[in-house]
This record gives structure tokens, C-alpha cells and sequence, in this order.
């Protein structure tokens, strides 16, 4: 690769330079209202019903795949690839 290929795709911001600068604003607007955010304010069963609640999530997401993968043939599963 030439010099000044490799030069010019440092020089582009890529989706993680994005990503950083967009946090670093967004917490620059919401520091100022931290104090005023209790954490005591979210009750303990909305935590623990977002528990629960990712965890079947999670499951079926594993599930599913995992049971329709089963159902194949490895050979016409492989020779599909």
C-alpha cells in the first residue's frame, strides 16, 4: 500500500472517533443534572423485572436458533455453505 493511501484512511474518521466525540458531548450535557438523578429512585422490582426480562430474551434468542439447527441434516447443512 502506498503512502499516501494509508495516509488518507488514517485521516477518515472511522465509527469509534464518532462514537467517542458523540459520548464525550453527551456527557458534557448530562453531568451538570447528575446530582439531581437519585439512584434510589428506581424501584427494586423494575430492576428486577428488566432481569428477568432480558434473561428470557437472551434464552430465546439462543434457543430458537440452536433448536431450527437441530432439525438439519449436517451433510445438506454443510454442502448449503
Amino acid at each position: 500500500m502506498s503512502e499516501s493511501r494509508r495516509t488518507k484512511r488514517i485521516r477518515r474518521p472511522s465509527g469509534d472517533h464518532v462514537a467517542v466525540v458523540t459520548r464525550c458531548g453527551a456527557l458534557a450535557l448530562v453531568a451538570p443534572a447528575a446530582p439531581l438523578i437519585s439512584v434510589t429512585a428506581v424501584p427494586w422490582w423494575m430492576v428486577a423485572g428488566a432481569v428477568v426480562f432480558s434473561i428470557l430474551v437472551s434464552l430465546a434468542a439462543g434457543i430458537y436458533p440452536a433448536s431450527r439447527a437441530a432439525r438439519l441434516d449436517p451433510v445438506q447443512a454443510l454442502r448449503y455453505e
